[in-house]
């Protein structure tokens, strides 16, 4: 994971080919947001594989933050034990995501779904 001490960091967010923010299980992609002192110095798209989830873990695990419009309890606490901070949002598309986290208001809004895989 990048290190916050020089204030730089990535966010994975769960999104569509049309860039709106998807449930964390179902995305087949992730938009990678590299941020560093306040300011975007990149993004990238990468396609996640599902059929194992230690692929997806191995994937995202550069990643500071983890954003879905849904997931389930297990994902999200998987994310916490690969020390990925999981935000589970009503924000629609990936800019508006990306707004709000440069302005410090992203914030997990939903809770996750519960007794589900």
């Amino acid at each position: 994971m990048d290190s916050h001490a020089n204030g730089m960091m990535r966010m994975a967010i769960a999104s569509s080919e049309d860039g709106t923010v998807s449930p964390f299980e179902t995305a087949h992609k992730y938009t990678i947001v590299k941020m560093e002192r306040g300011e975007v110095i990149s993004t990238e798209k990468r396609d996640c594989d599902l059929s194992e989830a230690y692929l997806l873990y191995e994937a995202l695990d550069d990643c500071a933050l983890a954003v879905a419009s849904q997931m389930t309890d297990e994902t999200y606490k998987q994310l916490v034990e690969h020390d990925i901070t999981p935000v589970i949002t009503d924000l629609k598309d990936v800019d508006e995501v990306v707004e709000a986290k440069l302005a410090d208001r992203l914030k997990c809004t939903k809770k996750p779904l519960e007794g589900q895989e």
